[in-house]
């Protein structure tokens, strides 16, 4: 028999504390048992019976992976280690209750961060590395862009996504302002750390406010400038800047320099004056330039909602108001594709004959949203449509499809065309479904930052609409990730138990660092490399579930105190 729960555990105040049962015999009750109590498996002459906390009725379902139970236990909330039995002959992982089970864990994807810094060196992982990045790709020209964060379970630097981290570490200053002071008494640990990975980012954008792409991506992606180099400007193993452009990264970049200035606007007015003037710059460049997809829509209303938060200028009101309507017209209102099981979602592109799917960047969508009915003026028709739109996307689309399994874990996506010799399963009409990346002609991903990113949209859908089951589906998602999933696997090194070895070819284990979790089979079974096999699709470390981890926790974890200790 299987018992998968979060291996973090749980708040004494969490509503819908379950756990999902599975296997061949049909049980009918579980139980709870206190291992502070001392009775569990003690041996010797002192030996008793367990002492049961807590006794539940097991509700059985079918679902498309099988037979699956529900034990809710969702009434304890007195704090303690804990674990869950059948008949004391099949056990759960061991798991808390206490009102600090995700604010304990901040510092490790803090230091994980750390360690990932690429021209300095990481204490007991390696000396100061690639101080001769690097060149430009299409003219030869050398530019210093030394610094940053190493991007995933490698050496390179992808703009993109080691931007993420830098808006990860914003979200927790802004939220926590942990006291965190190991690595930088004056500054503090966070903010050295944010200006250790902003170096680069400003080092990346050219005159014209366009920023580059990648330092060390190689040719189309691949592992040629994937390697240490000998520190020596001008020598063979010099790498490479890719300059060419993306929508993303530059809504990523003024999202990031504004946050950064508001920041540190008060402490180093000069500093804060330069990432401003850097948002500006990139700004005007994308004056003339479109979006086209959800996830560019997105990244360019969370952009602009923080660069008019900081400098309340009218051009980037209008641009903001603009974007967020291209936003609202991808959306589907209506019951499409001859269905009636979910309406509210996000169409790929203008042409509406597929549905956006993203293995990063799903969420961001909702997360814009709320970002936006922030900015919106309460009781205005732009507020209404933004709380409608919400409305519509979680209650319409997430919520069916977190029904479809025992885990309430929402499907990588919908789709209006199948593969041959893959599975895609009926959700209705004309629509399909996977749980999981498909895998023909795909990197086929593990789905972590999938599941992370909504986690995030649907945090601050549910404290928006004032809904507790939407914070009950965020705080889902985080639990698969943390081990309450199909694999029994934490997919945070340093947490939980039974965590996939990393594909992290340079550096090894880090702790902090999350895997890109399980992906599925043709058939959209999981599958999660607990092999060693370093399968980089499931058990490569990578930048964005790390940001979205922090980004949910430091809201979550709001009014709490971080210990000013590491650990």
């Amino acid at each position: 028999m299987n018992i998968s729960v979060n291996h973090l555990g749980f708040r004494p105040d969490d509503q819908a504390k379950h756990a999902v049962i599975w296997g061949s015999e049909p049980l009918t009750s579980f139980q709870v048992i206190d291992l502070t109590d001392m009775g569990y498996n003690e041996i010797g002459p002192n030996a008793r019976p367990n002492t049961v906390c807590f006794r539940g009725e097991l509700c059985w379902a079918d679902y498309p992976w099988g037979r699956y139970a529900i034990a809710d236990f969702s009434p304890l909330s007195k704090p303690g280690l804990y674990l869950i039995t059948l008949d004391n002959r099949f056990n759960s992982v061991p798991f808390q209750i206490r009102s600090d089970v995700y604010s304990r864990t901040l510092r490790k994807p803090f230091e994980y961060i750390h360690l990932q810094r690429c021209g300095d060196a990481a204490a007991n992982y390696h000396d100061r590395c690639h101080l001769d990045d690097a060149r430009r790709r299409d003219t030869g020209e050398y530019v210093d862009t030394v610094g940053g964060w190493h991007d995933a379970g490698d050496l390179r630097k992808w703009v993109e996504h080691t931007l993420m981290l830098g808006i990860g570490l914003g979200r927790l200053e802004t939220e926590l302002e942990p006291a965190w002071r190991t690595f930088d008494l004056r500054e503090g640990d966070i903010r050295a750390e944010i200006r250790w990975g902003n170096q680069y980012f400003l080092k990346m954008q050219a005159a014209d406010g366009q920023v580059w792409h990648d330092v060390g991506g190689g040719v189309d992606g691949d592992n040629s400038d994937n390697h240490w180099t000998d520190n020596r400007i001008g020598t063979e193993d010099d790498r490479f800047i890719n300059t060419s452009y993306s929508a993303t990264i530059q809504w990523e970049f003024i999202s990031f320099q504004a946050q950064v200035a508001g920041l540190f606007g008060q402490e180093d007015a000069y500093y804060a004056r330069r990432c401003r003037e850097a948002a500006e710059a990139t700004f005007r460049f994308m004056a003339d330039k479109t979006n086209a997809t959800p996830k560019e829509f997105a990244w360019a209303v969370l952009a602009l909602c923080e660069l008019f938060d900081l400098t309340g200028d009218v051009t980037v009101r209008d641009r903001l108001e603009a974007e967020i309507a291209g936003l609202l017209s991808l959306q589907e209102t209506d019951y499409r594709f001859e269905q009636q099981a979910v309406r509210g979602f996000f169409y790929a592109d203008a042409r509406k004959t597929d549905l956006f799917r993203s293995a990063r960047d799903s969420g961001l969508p909702l997360i814009a949203l709320c970002r936006a009915a922030e900015y919106a003026a309460g009781g205005s028709v732009l507020k209404k449509k933004l709380r409608r739109a919400i409305e519509l996307y979680t209650r319409g689309y997430l919520m069916p499809l977190s029904r479809t399994n025992p885990f309430a874990m929402i499907p990588y996506g919908v789709y209006t065309a199948t593969v041959p010799g893959e599975t895609y399963r009926p959700l209705g009409g004309k629509l399909f479904y996977r749980f999981f990346v498909e895998v023909k002609g795909k990197c086929a991903f593990g789905v972590n930052s999938h599941l992370l990113s909504h986690a995030v949209g649907l945090q601050a859908a549910g404290t928006f609409l004032e809904d507790a089951d939407l914070r009950v589906l965020a705080r889902r998602q985080v639990e698969w990730v943390m081990g309450g999933n199909t694999e029994h696997s934490c997919l945070m090194s340093g947490e939980g138990i039974n965590n996939p070895y990393p594909h992290s070819r340079f550096l090894g284990l880090i702790q902090g660092g999350i895997v890109n979790g399980i992906a599925g089979t043709e058939e959209d079974v999981p599958f999660l490399d607990l092999d060693t096999t370093m399968d980089w699709r499931t058990a490569e470390y990578w930048s964005p579930h790390v940001s979205f981890y922090l980004w949910y926790g430091s809201r979550e974890c709001r009014g709490l105190r971080l210990d000013p200790l590491p650990y």
